[in-house]
């Protein structure tokens, strides 16, 4: 088994994938930035362009294509691929179920060992889903869906308090997407929980509608797939955060789509909490305080979740 280092893999070269390598490159978070993908000539286009652009960086960082014996000694392997043309939902999960079963066949044959941050949507199922089939440890496959509609949600709260998005703290929970609650109990201004500013001063924090705001985090995705086909750059900058905690091993709490064993009275279910993110994966799970209502909206969201994963097993029976 190989020894784990600061290197990264990245497998799939697309749009969000050359996204995340030159974020990553850019931070000088690593020296070395391995790009795999089936397509031979555009990852090594890929990586050729993004190995120019790089020339004006402060730092030294690698980066090249190559094949899945690349990603052996690689500490976090980000998986960003997608599949293109298909009509149904039936089909795409068949055709992405068949292409994270292959990228976990691979990986275990060349050695690998260090973190999967899985950038697919829908990203608490497929996460689910690469864990059972890669057989890796659950702490070390992590969806990173759960930080981008959190970084949305801090910046919507901000822009609704006119207030910079650094000193807001919140998170979404249960599922990336339609049926996430958010942890409104949770959420704080400069470490002061929300719900007690709304109360102590209405006239400050009391003229926002939570509700509203909730629904907006959620409709935005839809908005962004609609107006350019996905989610690209949010993604990207989420799943650079996840990798940046990884490879520095600063256990840092970070919302994230990680498998729950126990918390929240669940068991082999990904969805998206707080977590403390170090150089093995998930360190901790954090279970967020919930106020009246929102324990009914989690519980919902997690019977949506488990419905959507046995969608994706009747159309992947084979694996």
């Amino acid at each position: 088994m190989a020894e784990n280092n600061g290197k990264i893999a990245i497998i799939g070269a697309g749009r969000i994938g050359s996204l995340c390598a030159w974020s990553l490159a850019s931070s000088g978070i690593s020296n070395e930035i391995v790009l795999v993908d089936t397509d031979q000539p555009k990852v090594h286009a890929q990586a050729t362009d993004l190995s120019d652009a790089s020339v004006q960086l402060s730092h030294a960082v690698k980066i090249s294509s190559g094949s899945y014996e690349s990603c052996a000694d690689a500490a976090v392997a980000l998986i960003c691929v997608g599949v293109k043309g298909t009509e149904t939902r039936s089909a795409y999960l068949s055709k992405i179920a068949t292409l994270l079963c292959d990228i976990a066949e691979h990986l275990n044959a060349c050695g690998f060992s260090g973190v999967c941050v899985l950038v697919c949507s829908p990203n608490d199922i497929l996460s689910r889903f690469f864990q059972q089939v890669s057989g890796f440890p659950a702490r070390k496959v992590i969806g990173a869906g759960a930080l981008l509609y959190s970084l949305r949600l801090r910046r919507l709260v901000g822009e609704s308090f006119g207030i910079s998005q650094d000193r807001v703290e919140v998170f979404a929970i249960g599922e990336c997407g339609e049926s996430q609650t958010v942890a409104w109990n949770a959420a704080k201004i400069d470490g002061t929980p929300l719900l007690k500013l709304m109360e102590e001063s209405p006239e400050t924090y009391g003229r926002i509608d939570l509700t509203k705001v909730a629904e907006k985090s959620r409709r935005l995705g839809w908005v962004i797939q609609d107006g350019k086909g996905q989610e690209e750059y949010g993604i990207a900058s989420a799943a650079c955060i996840i990798t940046k905690a990884i490879l520095s091993d600063s256990h840092t709490q970070l919302p994230v789509s990680a498998a729950l064993e126990g918390a929240y009275g669940q068991q082999d279910l990904y969805a998206a909490t707080p977590a403390i993110i170090g150089s093995q994966g998930v360190e901790q799970i954090l279970e967020v305080p919930l106020k009246e209502g929102e324990h009914s909206e989690l519980t919902a969201s997690f019977h949506a979740l488990q419905n959507m994963y046995e969608d994706l097993t009747v159309h992947t029976r084979e694996y």
